[in-house]
């Protein structure tokens, strides 16, 4: 059977609001499907804890004086570390890197913060406990960034049941150990 011109535009453009609509709906769909994957939730003002890649250089010990190492990531949550005594509770200035990653190898939480308010600051040093560190951090992209060992989580605003998680979590006390692939 053969169409004439007029009878094939009826059907096409009859075809026409079905794909639309379906081109909505798979639109819609991956929007949904990108806001579920997103690595920050909107109710928490938190990321997600991400887990980094162990720094092999883990097992150097950085002498006091010696020049500062690099590090893979800001703030680190690995690599070359300074033996010694590590500082607990609330600490009133910037934790040097190698220090940084020495109390997360004892398996302590460090809580980090930069431009927040003065309310926001005594929530934070509220969180200070036998493995967790409370310390500003001039550095940070974020106002407040919790690493432990290989682990971190990002957070703009002050969310207490994200930061407890956290912390209840990864504040173990136990030595960190290399990592198995």
């Amino acid at each position: 059977m053969k169409r004439d011109r007029r009878t094939t535009a009826r059907l096409s453009t009859a075809r026409q609001p079905r794909i639309v609509i379906g081109t909505l709906v798979a639109i819609s769909a991956a929007s949904v499907a990108a806001g579920a994957c997103s690595s920050t939730t909107a109710s928490s003002g938190c990321s997600k804890p991400i887990r980094e890649r162990y720094d092999s250089t883990s097992v150097v010990h950085v002498l006091p004086g010696a020049r500062p190492p690099k590090y893979q990531s800001n703030p680190p949550t690995s690599g070359p570390h300074q033996p010694g005594s590590d500082p607990v509770g609330v600490a009133a200035k910037q934790i040097s890197e190698p220090q940084q990653v020495s109390i997360l190898e004892g398996g302590s939480v460090l809580v980090q913060y930069n431009n927040v308010t003065e309310a926001d600051r005594l929530t934070l040093n509220g969180l200070a406990q036998a493995h967790v560190v409370v310390a500003p951090n001039t550095t940070l992209d974020h106002k407040i960034v919790l690493t432990a060992w290989l682990t971190k989580m990002s957070c703009d605003s002050v969310t207490l049941s994200a930061l407890n998680e956290f912390v209840t979590k990864y504040a173990t006390g136990q030595i960190a150990g290399t990592p198995t692939p």
